[in-house]
């Protein structure tokens, strides 16, 4: 079965997450590294059918030698307004990654509110940024680089029991492996340039950024493109599309995979085209050939001397 997905909708692939500690009233609390700091999930479920229904979670920072520090309390939203306040609020902690718009906002809360927990809502329902927004994920912008923490969780939602959880041992940066990136196809016009790279194996990225360098001058920098991939058989092709060229012009491209918490993979090599459409160009008339005893060959006038074996 084949799956593509264009623009703001990504293929997202679920981070092997391991170790973790499980309580009865408790579904999935876990710690993982991202790029600038932990993200810690406190719980996938929640009933937002009632402001008295809220669930809460206190977090608890465990450093390496046991001492604690109580770090934050987290409640799970109430409503709509709070869950759209909240998007815009976070929505810098994983700037690379789509917010949801107003008709996803409308599907994500109207699917919670029927089943009762975020695993119901699809490609969202993975999405760190929406996990925090719902109260159910917590961002530790405050942990220290490459420390190894562990997190307790004292919570309690509606209408179960409170219960005390420890997530597994992390520390930031977060490490991710993504097989090599492969330029596979690529395609330009006057307005419009176009790759994909490909990548074998189960550890895909969840985003990529796009980096350009304009006819050979100045330094790469982030574009906005049309992004998509297209998996089957444990091979995934990056598409990218970019309109903001120039006729004529040439440009590097290289391309940065990402894991669903901004980790950065290896980038891919660095590809070069121009803002032209290759098979409309002419073939050369006219030609005159000289020859050079000297440089024991022939050239081309105006031109480097072509060597003759």
């Amino acid at each position: 079965m084949r799956k593509i997905f264009f623009v703001s909708i990504y293929l997202l692939s679920f981070l092997s997450l391991t170790s973790f500690t499980f309580s009865q009233s408790v579904n999935s609390v876990y710690a993982v590294p991202g790029k600038k700091g932990i993200f810690i999930n406190c719980s996938n479920l929640i009933d937002i059918s009632s402001a008295a229904h809220k669930s809460n979670f206190l977090i608890t920072r465990i450093d390496k030698s046991g001492k604690e520090l109580k770090i934050a309390e987290i409640s799970t939203v109430t409503s709509k307004d709070e869950f759209v306040k909240n998007l815009q609020k976070d929505k810098d902690i994983l700037i690379d990654f789509p917010v949801p718009g107003t008709r996803e906002i409308n599907y994500i809360w109207k699917t919670i509110k029927r089943t009762g927990t975020i695993d119901s809502v699809a490609l969202w329902g993975v999405y760190p940024v929406i996990k925090i927004a719902l109260g159910l994920m917590y961002f530790d912008s405050t942990a220290a680089m490459n420390e190894e923490y562990r997190y307790k969780i004292t919570g309690k939602e509606f209408g179960a029991k409170p219960f005390t959880t420890a997530t597994n041992s992390t520390e930031f940066p977060g490490n991710v492996n993504f097989g090599k990136l492969l330029t596979f196809k690529k395609n330009a016009k006057k307005k419009l340039i176009s790759f994909e790279w490909k990548i074998n194996g189960k550890n895909n990225p969840s985003n990529f950024l796009v980096l350009r360098r304009d006819n050979g001058k100045g330094n790469y920098n982030i574009v906005n493109t049309v992004k998509g991939f297209n998996s089957s058989n444990n091979i995934t092709l990056l598409f990218m599309q970019n309109t903001t060229v120039v006729p004529y012009h040439f440009y590097n491209y290289f391309i940065i995979p990402e894991d669903l918490f901004g980790n950065y993979g290896t980038a891919s090599d660095t590809v070069f085209t121009g803002a032209y459409n290759f098979s409309a160009a002419g073939v050369p008339y006219n030609i005159t050939a000289v020859s050079s005893d000297s440089l024991g060959g022939y050239y081309f006038p105006g031109s480097f001397p072509i060597l003759v074996r």
